[in-house]
């Protein structure tokens, strides 16, 4: 019920009457209330939105309904309530997004139009002058979008948001560039906002979006303060905030979501970074460094945070305490140091060598706000600037690069350099090998102070075995220095403690897809050795015929808190405790992990775990084949607590599967046990025998003599065959072969606003796992994204098309964009650096074949044509004021360099679509115009195309005036576009060009103007997707100053080019007429659109009177006040034109906006809308 009238309401009860209304809206009533009763209302009124009735809303027998059952007031927000539409607008409180909890959507119409974003800036000359004038104004839902700077004061710090719907981020993405300063004290607290309830049930969410929040302090929540209410943080900084409680966040009952965020160097007596009562925030790739005083994060109720792919570490108070106990390894969680490029200074981009960084996590995640800030200092070649590892290293200073070309390189004792990297330039093929030939240790990293990264090396014939400082890490040692090792191979070294590799205490360590092969201990840790290192990562990693005396033949860890992930351990021995791995006094998990053919002369064949206070973790590991002579075959548990889940412990030779020194300290459940010659259920695992989903079953696996442990379809391993409905081992799948499936088919991209659509059909292979998809750029030298120049761009490269899923690993243009399951079809990628981005993707089964690439490579841009960067970046849509660019700049070359925009270029496209690759020429002209047109209003619904018409385009060329010719659209042309109009006439700047009758009269944006100042080159297009001309009628106007001569512009000297909705060509046929004669009266009254529209700073109004007649025309604001008056007096019949200047009565500009001009003459009355930018 909308703009209804009556004294008696929108809805009038004469009698007692037994009214149940759902999901209603009642709104803008004039004259009464929303309901009036004259009987006895008995009402159930749930979901119903009551707003703005003039004799007011829950009154009368409404009263008492507001506020309970999800009834409430609020502006509906319909889509166009004076135009008569009453679709909902996206933002609306009455829409399925953002309606009471359980009411979907409220009303008759859904959601018809986008939300809305306002800009605000630093100055206060945005759409508002700051957050609470905005908060207080916009609609719910709104974006308020802040323009890069810093804000701060009132207005823009100390917010208060009742639960409501906003987004307020960055215009420009950059959390680094907007920054919101509160200067907060102890004597003068200020934080940035708080979110408390609404008074009614209306549900809300505030999100805040790559921003920057610093400074504050509060005595709760340094930064953010949110009871009882809804918050979403992304991809947000906040640092140096301070509070007793939660330095930058407090969350009371709150329901909030933490993704991709940094917190830096916050402060509080509780909870340093975040303080939580009664809430669970979800943590999700963030960052909680340095806080001070109090711990990390601080729970007093449960439940507890649950966090996801996050790094907490250096804060004072304690990192992974208190309700994150032992969660750091867990889920992808880290306790690494992030290696922020300069904290001290404010700078927490990303190190090269940072855990957070996608290429050096588990979780393949950036984590925190910001990406990598700091590039390799200095690139340095081997053997091509030096001739030797040892002296390129002793040139490199931290932040270089070392990249070395293949070959052996016989060395030993090599130290490596604090903050320097060594990568081989091919790091996948194993190519390049450091050689200590017997002589010493290959390599060194003692105590240094930045971090390292090694990529792509093997080290092999290392050998330490002197005294206690020479007796450890054959192939290297690394002593307190945080190091990432990928790729790298480790082979045939001799040492005491850590035949391959020795690691001591390094706060983070990652190991990744590293090999260890044919290394031997005398004492421990054949292939690696890990000691009182916390934050460590063993992912990828295969450890085969590694040897030790004392402990673990492949993996030792003593006194470290380690996820073993995806790693294969084969034919390890050790002569006393542990074959695969021995943990000491160390807090790890193994997952999806094989264990296969190891052996210990005494304990523990495949793990050996000892020390109570650190417990282990075995989940989804296969674990079979195991040797020992004493005590257990397979797994060895010493006084800890081992918890064994969805894992196979098979055929092990020997005594029995697994000991235990404590009853009870096995929990296992989900799990396999079967087949080992000295007893499967028996001593500590005989309280798990046939509950909790515990089996002891022929795991059937494929061909175990090949090394091939996937699962024949009817083993009761397979999901789909126990009770507990997950797959039990570590390898899924079933038996297969090594054929590849076949590629995908119909593959497309398509353009978003920093992001790609990918969409195509998948193979029709029933084994088939997943789609691998890889993503390169149109790049120069650097590697960089040619935008915008793309074609005319000195160094651009075209990525070379990888024909294998290995070549695209490989190759350095080509990264993992992300991996899809079977059945998807389509991918998202977000993308927010502007250019042109090629895809391939590669189907793999379930036995890891890949298949060969589409048939074509596909590509496409990241963002729409024609949205041009504006004070605050880039807003996702063509319009208003990308058209304004464009006019500045039309019709300029790069050596107009007042004019020119190089993002202006777009047109033509390789397809000559809005969505196609632009081929640049230097020019901004009717080509781009073309572009423009084909996106203006994109954000927007799609258009279906006007139906062409089977006659030719009839245009005609009308000379009107001794010295004006009119360009005319003769018969109706709903396909027509754009038209270009060129002649050759002597160079004059008095040329005019105007707009004809036809631009009034189109319901979208038209685009005029000669491209040459001096000269006649004309483009003219309406704006909009699928959008074409209406009507027929005059298009404009050329008139000629007096001296030229009359016949210039005959039609045989014109070059007309016209083009219909999608860009295309059309035909035509242009015919000559002289009309000089005056013009016929109008028949009726006429108010037509305003030109330009929108307009900076004058736009025309022309209206047409039958006969002579007393005319008003006036300017009126968006709250029905009289700007100023054009036309107040008697004018004779005809066509007239008024201007409007953008200015008040008083002769003063009035600020950009929505205005309305009304006509009155005699009892015609029409009104109209129009647009004035700045």
């Amino acid at each position: 019920f909308a703009e209804n009238s009556s004294i008696g309401g929108a809805i009038f009860n004469e009698a007692d009457v037994t009214l149940v209304m759902e999901n209603g809206i009642i709104a803008f009533t004039q004259l009464g209330p929303a309901m009036h009763c004259d009987g006895e209302l008995i009402a159930t009124i749930t979901c119903t939105d009551i707003f703005s009735n003039d004799g007011g809303d829950w009154v009368d027998c409404l009263s008492g309904f507001e506020g309970a059952d999800g009834n409430f007031s609020a502006d509906p927000l319909f889509c166009d309530l004076e135009a008569g539409i009453l679709t909902l607008h996206a933002n609306s409180p009455c829409g399925e997004l953002y309606s009471p909890a359980g009411c979907g959507l409220i009303g008759g119409l859904p959601v018809g139009c986008l939300e809305t974003s306002y800009l605000l800036l630093p100055d206060g000359t945005g759409d508002y002058p700051d957050l609470v004038a905005a908060i207080g104004d916009a609609p719910s839902g709104s974006i308020l979008s802040l323009g890069d700077g810093i804000y701060s004061g009132p207005g823009f710090v100390d917010l208060q948001v009742f639960n409501q719907n906003f987004i307020i981020s960055s215009a420009s993405s950059d959390a680094t560039a907007c920054i919101i300063s509160c200067a907060g004290t102890i004597s003068e607290p200020h934080r940035f906002m708080s979110v408390i309830p609404a008074k009614d049930l209306r549900s809300g969410t505030v999100t805040l979006r790559e921003i920057t929040i610093q400074d504050g302090y509060f005595d709760q929540g340094g930064a953010v303060y949110c009871q009882d209410a809804s918050l979403i943080i992304e991809d947000c900084v906040l640092k140096n905030n301070g509070a007793n409680q939660g330095g930058a966040l407090y969350l009371s009952n709150a329901q909030s979501t933490l993704t991709g965020c940094t917190l830096a160097l916050n402060s509080a007596l509780i909870g340093s970074g975040i303080y939580c009562d009664t809430s669970q925030p979800t943590l999700q790739n963030s960052v909680i460094y340095g806080g001070l005083q109090g711990q990390a994060v601080y729970t007093v109720t449960v439940p507890d945070p649950i966090p996801e792919c996050t790094v907490i570490f250096g804060n004072e108070g304690g990192d992974w305490t208190g309700s994150l106990t032992g969660l750091q390894n867990q889920n992808g969680n880290l306790w690494a140091d992030p290696l922020f490029c300069d904290p001290v200074g404010g700078d927490f981009g990303l190190n090269l060598l940072s855990p957070c960084l996608p290429e050096n996590n588990h979780c393949g995640v950036l984590m925190g706000a910001l990406e990598q800030g700091c590039d390799p200092a200095t690139i340095i070649a081997v053997p091509g600037d030096f001739a030797t590892i040892s002296a390129a290293l002793a040139a490199a200073e931290s932040g270089d690069l070392i990249l070395i070309e293949a070959g052996i390189y016989p060395e030993h004792d090599i130290n490596m350099v604090s903050g320097v990297a060594l990568r081989a330039v091919d790091p996948i093929a194993g190519n390049v090998i450091f050689d200590a030939e017997g002589l010493g240790r290959v390599m060194l990293c003692d105590n240094l102070a930045g971090a390292v990264l090694i990529e792509g090396i093997t080290f092999t014939g290392g050998v330490a075995t002197g005294d206690a400082s020479y007796n450890s890490g054959g192939g290297m040692l690394c002593e307190g220095t945080d190091i990432v090792l990928r790729n790298c191979s480790f082979v045939n070294n001799l040492a005491v403690n850590g035949g391959g590799l020795r690691i001591f205490d390094s706060p983070s360590v990652r190991v990744e897809n590293c090999q260890f092969s044919d290394n031997e201990a005398t004492g421990s840790g054949g292939g690696l050795q890990i000691a009182a290192s916390l934050g460590t990562s063993v992912v990828g990693c295969t450890f085969t015929g590694n040897q030790s005396v004392e402990r673990a033949g492949g993996l030792y860890l003593n006194g470290t808190d380690a996820a073993v992930n995806d790693c294969v351990f084969i034919a390890n021995y050790c002569e006393l405790r542990g074959g695969g791995a021995n943990c000491y006094s160390s807090t790890s998990t193994f997952a999806n992990c094989l264990f296969t053919d190891n052996s210990s002369g005494s304990s523990g064949g495949a793990l050996f775990f000892s020390d109570a206070s650190a417990p282990g973790t075995i989940i989804s590991c296969t674990i079979t084949g195991n040797s020992g002579t004493n005590y257990s075959s397979a797994i060895h548990n010493q006084a800890n607590l081992i918890t064994i889940e969805n894992s196979i412990i098979a055929y092990g030779t020997g005594p029995q599967a697994a000991y235990c020194t404590t009853p009870g300290s096995f929990d296992i459940s989900c799990s396999n046990v079967f087949g080992n010659e000295g007893g499967d259920y028996s001593d500590c695992l005989s309280s798990g025998e046939g509950i909790n989903g515990n089996i002891s079953a022929d795991p059937l696996f494929c061909d175990a003599a090949a090394g091939d442990y996937h699962l024949q379809p009817e083993s009761e391993c397979q999901a789909a065959n126990n009770t507990c409905g997950v797959t039990i081992g570590a390898q899924t799948g079933t038996c297969g072969d090594s054929t590849p499936p076949a590629a995908v088919a119909e593959l497309k991209a398509t353009c978003g606003f920093r992001k790609v659509t990918l969409e195509w059909t998948d193979a029709t292979d029933i084994d088939l796992a997943g789609i691998e998809i890889y993503r390169a750029r149109w790049h120069d030298n650097s590697g960089s994204s040619v935008y915008p120049e793309y074609d005319d761009h000195d160094e651009a490269t075209i990525p070379i098309r990888p024909l294998t899923r290995d070549a695209a690993v490989r190759g350095d243009e080509w990264a993992l964009a992300g991996i899809v399951p079977p059945g998807g079809e389509d991918f998202i990628d977000s993308v927010s650096e502007r250019g042109v981005y090629y895809y391939e993707l590669f189907a793999f089964d379930e036995d890891g074949n890949f298949s060969a690439p589409a048939a074509d490579v596909v590509r496409t841009i990241n963002y729409w044509l024609g949205d041009v960067a504006g004070p605050a970046g880039y807003d996702g849509k063509v319009d208003v004021a990308d058209l304004t660019h464009l006019g500045t700049g039309y019709g300029s070359i790069p050596d107009d360099t007042e004019f020119y925009n190089a993002e202006l270029d777009v047109g033509p496209t390789d397809d000559f679509t809005g969505r196609g690759i632009p081929v640049t020429d230097d020019y901004v002209g009717f080509d781009d115009l073309m572009v423009f047109g084909l996106n203006y209003g994109f954000a927007g619904p799609y258009r279906d195309p006007p139906v062409a018409s089977d006659s030719t385009l009839r245009l005609a060329w009308v000379r009107t005036g001794q010295h004006s010719w009119t360009l005319r659209l003769a018969e109706p042309c709903p396909t027509l576009k754009g038209v270009r109009l060129t002649a050759v006439v002597p160079e004059t700047p008095d040329i005019q060009v105007s707009g004809g009758e036809l631009i009034e009269q189109q319901d979208d944006p038209v685009f005029l103007q000669n491209a040459d100042r001096q000269g006649l080159n004309i483009g003219l297009a309406v704006m909009g997707h699928n959008v074409g001309w209406q009507g027929q009628g005059d298009l404009f106007t050329i008139t000629l100053p007096p001296e030229l001569a009359p016949d210039l512009l005959d039609a045989a000297e014109l070059t007309i080019v016209v083009r219909d909705v999608t860009n295309n060509p059309l035909d035509y046929v242009l015919s000559e007429q002289e009309e000089v004669s005056a013009a016929p009266l109008p028949t009726y009254y006429r108010l037509g659109n305003n030109y330009p529209n929108p307009f900076n700073p004058m736009t025309k109004i022309a209206f047409e009177l039958p006969k002579d007649q007393r005319v008003k025309l006036a300017i009126y604001d968006l709250r029905g006040r009289c700007v100023t008056v054009l036309v107040d007096e008697t004018m004779p019949a005809g066509r007239h034109e008024a201007i409007w200047q953008g200015t008040g009565s008083r002769g003063e500009q009035v600020a950009s906006g929505v205005y309305f001009y009304r006509l009155i003459a005699g009892s015609f009355t029409q009104t109209k809308a129009m647009t004035l930018v700045k």
